[in-house]
């Protein structure tokens, strides 16, 4: 029942139980009980953007992992959802930081060094 009161406090506009009933959200035997982590963020971004920067991030690293060129373009959805709460946050240059470490993580995947280019603006390719 616990994603029925997520839902509940989601509609009532409640962050706080919105976090409350996901922090106890019970283990199934092949992990977390499943729950809308997007909901969720969208949620609490304004009560709690570093968990929703953090929710977001998560899902976009798990759908990187994938190595799927489509699992990309999702996780950019994402991860430009993170981008811009920590913008708003005036956390430009950690989102930067962020988005460096995933190139340097995943220099060997073309297509998602293409995503990550979009996401910042920035050429893939510098010249020497």
């Amino acid at each position: 029942m616990i994603e029925e009161l997520i839902d509940i406090a989601i509609h009532e506009k409640d962050p706080e139980q919105v976090l409350y009933w996901y922090d106890r959200r019970p283990k199934s035997q092949f992990g977390w009980q499943w729950v809308d982590e997007d909901r969720v963020a969208a949620a609490v971004e304004a009560y709690a953007p570093d968990r929703a920067v953090a929710l977001w991030k998560s899902k976009a690293e798990n759908l990187i992992a994938r190595v799927n060129p489509s699992a990309y373009e999702e996780a950019a959805h994402y991860l430009r959802q993170a981008g811009v709460v920590m913008a708003r946050e005036g956390k430009q240059q950690e989102w930067v930081q962020y988005l460096q470490g995933l190139r340097e993580t995943h220099a060997r995947k073309s297509r998602l060094l293409e995503v990550l280019g979009r996401l910042s603006g920035k050429p893939i390719l510098t010249k020497r």
